[in-house]
């Protein structure tokens, strides 16, 4: 009692962001889009879906130029994962990666990997021809070492990302995903129109220690 508390200090280093347009778009009859709303629904989950896919692949591997996200794979975003025994399996190499994090203060929040490499982990049996991990027949979530685990295509075959998500980076949508329906050239005399599905969004990657990325 009595005594002073200590204080903290944060450093910061002046760093921009680009907030990105990820966009698409088709062509469309006015009277269709008229006569039949199906197709405007239609039109409207599917240019929305293609622009998840877009974001999705951005937000890993996107390069910065070109007007695409600096993604979490991208050189200086992420630590290189530390390989020590050449026989580790997937799931050992996944183990030390979270203990890598844990060694840098953070703690790992999820994995992301490819649908090939999750499908090997989760078919792995024993002698007796039991599942390793999780029980196909309760449906559970996808899992692994109590974190939850992205399956996506996004994500290179033999390769992995294990992050403390929340700490290590953001993602600012400065625009929610909006469909817009417009004239281009001489589509007004043609009646035609475009549809269009635009996003803008930003990625900041605050702490690189707190992103792991390797190969299996």
């Amino acid at each position: 009692e009595g005594a002073t508390k200590p204080e903290s200090s944060f450093s910061f280093t002046l760093a921009s962001v680009n907030v990105i347009t990820i966009a698409h778009w088709v062509p469309a009859s006015r009277q269709v889009l008229s006569d039949s709303k199906m197709l405007l629904d239609f039109l409207d989950q599917r240019l929305r879906y293609g622009l998840a896919l877009e974001e999705d692949d951005e937000l890993l591997n996107g390069a910065s130029g070109n007007g695409e996200i600096s993604g979490l794979l991208a050189a200086g975003n992420f630590t290189a994962f530390s390989r020590g025994a050449t026989a580790d399996t997937k799931v050992d190499v996944l183990r030390k990666s979270m203990t890598q994090l844990e060694l840098s203060s953070h703690v790992a929040s999820g994995f992301v990997m490819n649908p090939a490499d999750w499908e090997a982990i989760s078919l792995l049996k024993d002698s007796q021809n039991r599942f390793l991990v999780g029980d196909p027949s309760n449906g559970n979530d996808a899992t692994l070492w109590g974190r939850p685990v992205v399956s996506t295509p996004a994500m290179n075959a033999g390769t992995f990302l294990v992050g403390d998500f929340v700490n290590a980076a953001a993602l600012f949508e400065r625009q929610e995903a909006v469909i817009e329906i417009g004239f281009q050239d001489k589509q007004f005399i043609q009646n035609m129109v475009t549809v269009l599905a635009e996003e803008r969004v930003a990625l900041a990657v605050f702490r690189p220690l707190g992103l792991v990325s390797g190969s299996f």
